[in-house]
């Protein structure tokens, strides 16, 4: 599980350009389109009371364009125009009524009408970031954000990072907890300024987050997901740094010396999300686990590898950012090359059963704080 080695400390250290990017675009089918619960029936309901009703996919995705009544995976004629009210039938109470006269009648709108509630937030969390932004540069964090009500962008928080490149954003079918981003591989990447908060000292944490990955060479090499690390001189570091090796899910610690601990787990390159996480007590010998979820949701199976953190027990402490897919030693390298969303730290080591209602929750999340309220 530990290696120690210069070829691992050259990886870390240098850039990888493997792939080059292509632009995407994504649309909205024309419609109305959503989540709810899988294999559930979704109804749209014009104000005359007609009902045009199906089932959700095995996501729990759903597009109403047609289909026929009684309910089917086979939509019926809607209006293209007028005031539709979109419920799953388990839980109406989570209805949300659309008009389609508004400038979105021929672009489709993107609805959660799920029965599922979103998981109360571990305690311990001191940053997260939802990757929720539709535009702009900033990347808000939520956790130590002042209240942005009525308008949840209007949060600021001392550790809101900046996007730079260019990130696709991801929204509706295409995000998973509601919007996510999606890197080049290039020079797209985040990165939030450093704070107390993200310094663990010699004591314990916690870091998760979604990744989505396509294609099989973006795997190649060392693609890094959270990372604050600096070099105090050769061969001696000092932060952390959660990545993948190869595709293999791995951590470096860094404290004065450093040690690589990469594990078996395998992100796969099969355009799903899966849930990420390291959880460390720096004091015991089996105090490291790294997690990989597998499947989609209803579904999931999760993966772990445990490690010993004991054999780097000097303070993480540093003065450089935080960056979500990129290294931090100097200017940007060994980029990531796919989707990322959600990515929580937290300053104690999380217990088996609060990192499985996480995965569980899925694209229901975490429940935000209220500075994020509408």
């Amino acid at each position: 599980m530990k290696t120690n080695n210069n070829r691992m400390r050259n990886l870390l250290l240098t850039a990888l350009f493997i792939v080059t990017a292509s632009a995407s675009s994504f649309a909205v089918p024309s419609g109305v389109s959503g989540l709810s619960n899988p294999g559930s029936t979704v109804c749209a309901k014009d104000v005359n009371g007609s009902l045009w009703c199906g089932l959700t996919k095995s996501d729990g995705t759903f597009n109403v364009y047609t289909g026929t009544v009684p309910p089917t995976t086979n939509w019926g004629a809607f209006p293209i125009h007028g005031i539709l009210t979109i419920f799953n039938t388990a839980c109406p109470q989570n209805s949300i009524a659309v008009d389609r006269d508004g400038p979105d009648g021929l672009g489709g709108f993107w609805l959660d009408v799920s029965c599922k509630d979103c998981v109360a937030t571990p305690l311990g969390m001191v940053a997260w970031y939802p990757l929720d932004e539709t535009a702009g540069t900033k990347a808000h964090e939520v956790i130590q954000a002042t209240s942005g009500f009525p308008n949840p962008q209007n949060t600021t928080s001392p550790l809101d990072g900046s996007y730079f490149g260019s990130p696709v954003r991801l929204t509706g079918s295409y995000g998973y907890v509601g919007t996510a981003a999606l890197f080049d591989g290039i020079n797209d990447y985040v990165e939030a300024p450093s704070h107390p908060s993200l310094n663990f000292g010699t004591g314990d944490f916690s870091i998760d987050g979604w990744v989505k990955i396509d294609n099989p060479n973006d795997l190649t090499g060392v693609r890094v997901l959270v990372e604050k690390r600096e070099q105090i001189s050769n061969l001696n570091y000092r932060g952390y740094s959660l990545f993948l090796y190869n595709g293999k899910v791995s951590l470096q610690l860094a404290g004065g010396g450093y040690a690589n601990y990469v594990s078996s787990l395998v992100v796969p390159a099969d355009g799903l999300w899966h849930f990420v996480a390291v959880t460390v007590s720096r004091n015991s010998t089996t105090g490291g686990k790294l997690y990989l979820s597998q499947g989609i949701q209803g579904s999931f199976t999760v993966q772990t590898a445990s490690f010993n953190p004991t054999n780097i027990m000097g303070s993480l402490d540093n003065t450089r950012p935080l960056r979500i897919g990129s290294i931090t030693l100097s200017g940007p390298g060994s980029l990531l090359k796919g989707g990322i969303d959600e990515v929580q730290l937290f300053n104690r080591s999380l217990a088996d059963w609060e990192i499985k209602p996480i995965i569980e929750a899925g694209r229901y999340g975490i429940c935000k704080p209220c500075a994020m309220c509408q």
